[in-house]
């Protein structure tokens, strides 16, 4: 006679071999289309932004197969548990600590964003972070001139942006004296895409500051409950411009003949198919010495644009970046707090590895 616990056994191993194969069928298919295809088309492009939360739920369902024995559900959890382990697990592998070098720099970018209205937080992050070289993207112009009258006395050379037809400016603040900057050619609506160059214990050193305007077009789907920001990036995604402007400043950067810093919000996430063009030519601080996925966007804020999202709401994808040429190797990176904004600031403390001729 088959007892209880024998029909709640099978009942449990047939729920959770259903449940794997409704989640890790679809999930399969679009890892094949992501390896084939890649984010050639939107759709594609916005689910792969999110691409390693995607993989969470295999990770519970595989547990679900193991307590409850249902093998036939370790057929389709098991192989993209291991391909999650292989893509991901090694960003949570920790960095041994590694010294500074004696001549580094401390490196902070953040989006500040145009509706942040309190900067306090972001002076104070910023004081307690004592970078050399920080780039703010997105000051609201009211917001301008305080904050450069603050903060500077502890750093003597500012140079400040403003986009044409924008109400928000870019600011750099520098330790180190800024020898020349200029507007890049950005031949597509773009927010800020400029080359600067500090003089750093007698070398000359690029910094390009990068603010790209957001991957939208018109809304494609007037959805329910969609009305912010994640439903706007998703039924409104158009990477056209940004991706334009972001390949002439790989241009750009793969001429350099300084050694340089690329800092900013790309408006990009790491699983795109242009930041392995970055990577490839650049090394990514947060990838070097960072713990985790890193991701600084989007925080809970209300904007006139794009709505608010519940309080609670993480940031998932990583936009924000601080790459540098070969000349130099990120001892520290890691991602700071919430600052008024709907990006985390990124900080990574950068020490020469090849010093150039002086």
């Amino acid at each position: 006679m088959v007892s209880l616990r024998e029909i709640l056994g099978d009942l449990a191993r047939v729920f959770v071999t259903f449940v794997t194969w409704l989640y890790c069928l679809p999930l399969a298919l679009f890892v094949v289309l992501w390896v084939l295809v890649g984010d050639r088309m939107w759709p594609l492009s916005v689910i792969g932004s999110f691409l390693p939360y995607l993989f969470a739920p295999v990770l519970l369902l595989l547990g679900m197969g193991l307590l409850t024995k249902a093998w036939h559900a370790l057929r389709f959890s098991l192989p993209l548990a291991l391909v999650a382990l292989v893509a991901y697990g090694p960003l949570f592998i920790p960095h041994l600590p590694t010294a500074a070098a004696a001549e580094s720099l401390r490196v902070v970018t953040l989006n500040v964003n145009q509706y942040n209205r309190d900067l306090s937080r972001v002076e104070d992050w910023l004081r307690q972070q004592h970078p050399d070289v920080a780039f703010l993207q997105e000051i609201p112009m009211g917001m301008l001139l305080p904050i450069t009258y603050t903060l500077g006395e502890e750093y003597p050379y500012i140079t400040a942006y403003q986009p044409q037809g924008q109400k928000f400016a870019s600011v750099l603040l520098s330790r180190f004296p800024l020898v020349t900057d200029f507007e890049m050619e950005a031949s597509t609506p773009v927010y800020s895409l400029l080359r600067y160059a500090i003089r750093w214990n007698g070398q000359l050193v690029a910094l390009y500051g990068v603010d790209t305007a957001p991957p939208l077009g018109a809304v494609r789907f007037d959805l329910p409950l969609m009305n912010n920001r994640i439903g706007h990036y998703v039924m409104g995604y158009d990477p056209t411009n940004r991706d334009t402007a972001l390949h002439n400043l790989l241009k750009a950067i793969q001429n350099e003949p300084l050694p340089m810093i690329v800092l900013g919000d790309f408006g990009l996430s790491d699983q795109s198919s242009l930041y392995g063009q970055y990577a490839a030519v650049l090394g990514d601080s947060y990838r070097e010495a960072g713990y985790g996925l890193g991701s600084t966007w989007p925080l809970a804020v209300t904007d006139d644009l794009m709505g608010t999202l519940p309080a609670i709401f993480p940031a998932l994808v990583r936009v924000d970046y601080i790459w540098h040429s070969a000349h130099f190797k990120a001892a520290q990176a890691a991602v700071g707090p919430a600052l008024g904004s709907d990006h985390l600031p990124v900080v990574a403390q950068l020490g020469w590895v090849i010093a150039p001729d002086s």
